[in-house]
């Protein structure tokens, strides 16, 4: 064993633990060694956390929304089920004149729906926590496609009078 122990740099080679690289290829390696590609894997990280931070207060915004929505469908009374003016004036008369003899024709439908929507709310919960699942997984399986992009990148790029060369200790 060498005086210096398994590490050293003598005549232009660099020896860290019985390998052994030239000195001169130290400052020509690839763009991504060492220190930058951590940077590179923890910037990739960093975005991917920050999209799954998105997904998921919009997945807690839309289930807010879709509770208050749902817990109060039941309170509206049965009423008048019919087109607006506004959307009246728009559409041609025969279209508008089919559309309201449907909804006239379906109003007791439309109306045991109405007043079944409050039930469907304690639902939500559950139809919300599978489609944030779903969508963190695909993040996290996209953060990793990357991670291993990244990595396969670096090795084919890497030039073969760079590899190290193991020397038998």
């Amino acid at each position: 064993m060498p005086a210096g122990g398994d590490f050293g740099f003598s005549e232009g080679r660099l020896r860290l633990g019985g390998v052994v690289r030239d000195a001169a290829l130290q400052d020509t390696e690839g763009l991504l060694d060492g220190w930058r590609l951590r940077v590179v894997f923890v910037v990739g990280w960093a975005v991917v956390l920050f999209l799954l931070a998105i997904w998921s207060g919009l997945a807690m915004a839309a289930h807010a929304l879709l509770v208050a929505m749902l817990s109060h469908a039941g309170t509206m009374g049965a009423g008048d089920w019919s087109l607006p003016e506004s959307l009246t004036t728009w559409l041609p008369q025969p279209l508008a004149g089919w559309l309201l003899a449907a909804l006239e024709t379906l109003a007791p439908q439309i109306q045991s729906l109405v007043g079944a929507l409050p039930m469907l709310a304690s639902g939500v919960g559950v139809l919300a926590w599978a489609v944030w699942g779903l969508g963190a997984l695909l993040l996290l399986g996209v953060g990793l496609a990357g991670h291993l992009a990244v990595v396969l990148w670096r090795r084919t790029t890497r030039p073969s009078a760079q590899q190290p060369v193991v020397v038998p200790g």
